[in-house]
């Protein structure tokens, strides 16, 4: 029923179908995961592989922290909760775990092969729309994925691999935009022969090879790279002429975990593991024939076109992070009782550059008048930021009695971050400064009970009536330091 879908061959774009899911999705073939669910915050929500999160430390840590996408040829299962989390969860938002793929003692695989342009999507700019002044829609340029992967035995019984591939991306026309006639002038001329468009691609080789230690131990390895180009950034924004947009490279951009996971008897199950998630995201000035990386940036106060000449100012340079998570679990099973007891911890840094050309920009009142009214100068800076500790340590029970199921739950989070001592060289408009370390910036410690009751109504398994509540703390990377 899944792969009939609509969808984009997201694993986290099959979440939108659930009752009750609000949010956008983004861009086709890719998405932000802010999605939320009953009153929620979409910076909530919280995507895992085999448990791990695989967000980094930009944004809030929530949907907004996510730059790594899991290639879905190597996905076996999707599993999405959107209420009642339990104590393993810090947040109260929808989370989506994601298993990867193992192989196994049969050889498989799978080639899926997409492709559209505009020719095959219908116009919808009515003679009413030109009539008011829209002389181009939104519409579609280009639309690719191709996405082979296979899998199957090294040594049988014992050592597995599985394997995928994936090359895609967008190319998406921009209502009422066009290319800049004069992209060295102080004020913009529409070439109204030639739309904008907006470009992202990407790209994904994985490997994950699993060894069957023995009866009870399995230990898996997972590593994926994912570069991707966000070609005209701010993609999808139709204030900005293409001359102003970012060439945004992320390279490195890769996931990369180790499992262990074991049965140590016939009532406990240990599940761990390390993950780590590596970016930069590099924002370059637009790569164009005409426009120097040296290039004044412009911006206007009011009208269609709000950048234009260079840009885009707020974004450009280097946005690196490098998130480790490391997580054990215990799980007791007794029949009416299932005790699980576990610890995780994420830690790392956030690198950020400013890197606006000239350390300067201009603004006027509308981009089609070339007279400036305004001089902003940068600072064109340096800062990292550390996440010395971001820590949970949790017991819950589930436990039945007849038709009730209670789910009683117990975390304590921790919180730290720190900056390490900085120095930065002279720019155009400052001299050069050192920034003393700040070891506690912040320190925050949350007790946060779980409570959760559910009652079969009719004793049959079919129908329950439920109800929950808990303390959840908001997601939090490096932002706030």
């Amino acid at each position: 029923t899944l792969a009939s879908l609509p969808s984009q061959r997201s694993p986290q774009s099959f979440v939108p179908y659930l009752p009750g899911v609000v949010g956008g999705l983004g861009d086709v073939g890719r998405d932000t995961a802010s999605l939320a669910i009953h009153g929620g915050r979409p910076g909530e929500a919280n995507v895992a592989i085999d448990g791990a999160n695989d967000h980094t430390f930009e944004g809030s840590g929530g949907g907004g922290g996510f730059t790594y996408y899991i290639n879905q040829g190597s996905v076996q299962e999707v599993t999405v909760t959107t209420g009642g989390q339990s104590a393993e969860q810090a947040v109260s938002g929808i989370t989506t775990n994601l298993i990867p793929k193992e192989g196994g003692n049969q050889f498989s695989g799978n080639l899926v092969l997409a492709f559209a342009n505009e020719n095959l999507q219908s116009s919808n700019l009515t003679d009413e729309l030109r009539g008011r002044g829209l002389t181009a829609t939104n519409r579609l340029k280009k639309i690719f994925d191709v996405n082979p992967s296979w899998g199957g035995r090294i040594i049988k019984d014992k050592l597995w691999f599985y394997n995928s591939f994936r090359y895609w991306g967008t190319d998406t026309y921009l209502a009422g935009l066009y290319r800049n006639l004069t992209p060295l002038a102080y004020s913009y001329t529409p070439d109204l022969d030639h739309q904008a468009d907006a470009r992202d691609v990407d790209g994904s080789s994985n490997l994950r090879v699993t060894w069957v230690a023995n009866k009870r131990d399995k230990i898996g390895v997972f590593y994926d790279e994912q570069p991707h180009c966000t070609c005209n950034y701010p993609g999808f924004d139709a204030t900005a002429s293409p001359e102003a947009t970012g060439w945004g490279k992320w390279a490195p951009n890769s996931f990369r975990q180790v499992t262990w996971k074991s049965t140590l008897s016939s009532k406990l199950y240990l599940d761990s593991g390390v993950s780590q998630v590596m970016t930069n995201w590099y924002v370059h000035p637009q790569i164009d024939p005409l426009v120097s990386p040296d290039t004044i940036a412009m911006t206007a106060q009011s009208g269609v076109v709000r950048s234009f000449r260079a840009g885009p100012i707020a974004n450009l340079g280097q946005h690196k992070s490098n998130p480790v998570t490391a997580r054990i679990a215990l799980n007791y099973v007794t029949g009416s009782h299932e005790f699980k007891f576990g610890f995780s911890n994420l830690w790392g840094r956030r690198d950020t550059t400013q890197e606006v050309p000239q350390a300067i920009s201009y603004r006027v009142t509308t981009a089609t008048n070339g007279t400036p009214n305004q001089i902003t100068e940068y600072a064109n800076a340096r800062w990292v930021e550390k996440v010395n500790a971001s820590m949970g340590i949790y017991a819950q029970d589930q436990w039945t009695l007849k038709r009730v199921t209670l789910n009683l739950g117990l975390r304590l989070d921790y919180f730290k971050s720190s900056i390490p001592e900085q120095s930065l060289p002279a720019t155009r408009f400052l001299p050069a400064r050192n920034y003393a370390a700040v070891d506690t910036v912040i320190n925050w410690k949350d007790l946060n009970p779980r409570f959760g009751i559910s009652y079969d109504l009719f004793g049959n398994g079919k129908t329950a009536v439920k109800a929950n509540a808990g303390r959840y703390i908001a997601g939090e990377t490096a932002a706030t330091t």
